[in-house]
């Protein structure tokens, strides 16, 4: 999963019925670096787990 940088191109983040704003993706980013960097994989399921129900919307970041 790669977020970096997606924000401003678009990618839209759905979660409880809302979009997440910018600086939620970047949370969200920071902390799945961090348990990489850690070798946390318990704590990467768990995001996972949590990312698994939201809805990604790339159709702005998509287009040229």
């Amino acid at each position: 999963l790669k977020l970096d940088g997606q924000c401003a191109s678009g990618l839209k983040i759905m979660k409880d019925n809302r979009f997440l704003t910018d600086q939620e993706v970047l949370e969200y980013e920071r902390e799945i670096n961090d348990y990489v960097k850690k070798g946390d994989v318990e704590s990467l399921r768990g995001v996972y787990k949590d990312l698994k129900g939201l809805y990604f919307d790339t159709s702005k970041a998509n287009q040229k």
